[in-house]
């Protein structure tokens, strides 16, 4: 699934993409342009693990600040 999303308000996108099956991974990232450069932020492992950790990994993101 793919969702607008914002870092230190530079719109961006956020990313989430599972696969299937016993030992399926889980992908969760924010992907923004900023200066020029793509900045990605990135949460990979097995599902139950991204499960566990996407409320944090989500606090990260949002807590990001740019410096000047």
């Amino acid at each position: 699934m793919l969702f607008r999303s914002r870092v230190d308000g530079v719109a961006g996108w956020r990313v989430d993409l599972a696969g299937t099956g016993p030992d399926a991974k889980r992908t969760v990232g924010v992907m923004v342009e900023r200066g020029g450069a793509a900045w990605f932020f990135k949460l990979v492992g097995s599902r139950e693990a991204v499960k566990k950790q996407v409320v944090a990994f989500d606090k990260f993101v949002q807590n990001v600040k740019w410096k000047p």
